[in-house]
């Protein structure tokens, strides 16, 4: 998806959210049946998780939410940078970084720290912070969506 906003206004209410009838009505007008909207809906929100590329990005993410939150936990007001550079100096991180296969370059923190920064704040990564897909560092519940967005 676009970081654009192709949605204009005639589809909204006054609070900007679309209405039930101009979204049917816009399907109808262009013939696009429900099967096809649901199946543009998965595509556009569905993770394959078992991707190696994936479960990488995930686990880093992972890292990263817990870092966030000791740090919020503990009223470290710190710089995302250095919550980043705190993750990528872990002892595990650069183990599963050599365990991956498509990691052919030497690890390098400073490159690393830089590229998760980009990572994490690239738009395009937005359906990758979901609740489902991160728990708690100490237990298997699912860290709440407020929370990730509000330490994310």
């Amino acid at each position: 998806m676009s970081k654009k906003n192709i949605i204009t206004k005639e589809f909204k209410n006054h609070d900007g959210i679309v209405k039930d009838k101009h979204f049917f009505d816009y399907i109808r007008k262009h013939e696009i049946s429900l099967n096809e909207v649901l199946e543009i809906v998965i595509k556009e929100t569905t993770i394959d998780t078992s991707h190696p590329r994936t479960r990488w990005k995930l686990e880093r993410f992972q890292w990263y939410l817990w870092e966030r939150d000791k740090e919020f936990s503990e009223r470290i007001k710190s710089k995302k940078i250095d919550t980043i550079r705190r993750v990528v100096s872990l002892k595990i991180y650069k183990e599963k970084y050599e365990s991956y296969s498509f990691n052919k370059n030497k690890f390098d923190a400073n490159k690393e720290a830089e590229n998760l920064l980009k990572l994490i704040g690239d738009e395009r990564q937005k359906k990758y912070w979901k609740s489902w897909y991160f728990h708690w560092k100490h237990n298997k519940n699912n860290i709440p969506q407020s929370i990730i967005d509000k330490i994310r």
